[in-house]
């Protein structure tokens, strides 16, 4: 067995399948659902991002390039921030 070959460090990222979710500003909140076994990949594509978790106490902003991760199962609001619009990035991908 080649050793290089099977390492996970050097294999090829496997691309996630990205979605897109324009929030108008002030258009209600939406959800995202996260199955047990995924995490979501999260990624303010532009404007400011006001996402949280349900559940959980934080909130989290992100900015244009920004970017984080859930693990399900888990329920996330998102929306735009303040007055503008922007663009959420996400995928989900096997955990």
């Amino acid at each position: 067995m080649d050793y290089a070959a099977s390492s996970p460090a050097l294999l090829a990222p496997v691309p996630l399948p990205w979605q897109r979710q324009p929030l108008a500003p002030l258009q209600p909140v939406q959800t995202l659902h996260v199955r047990k076994g995924e995490t979501a990949v999260l990624e303010a594509e532009r404007g400011r991002v006001w996402l949280t978790c349900e559940g959980r106490p934080e909130d989290h902003f992100l900015e244009a390039g920004q970017r984080l991760q859930f693990a399900g199962p888990a329920r996330l609001r998102v929306s735009a921030d303040g007055r503008a619009a922007a663009c959420l990035r996400w995928a989900l991908s096997p955990a």
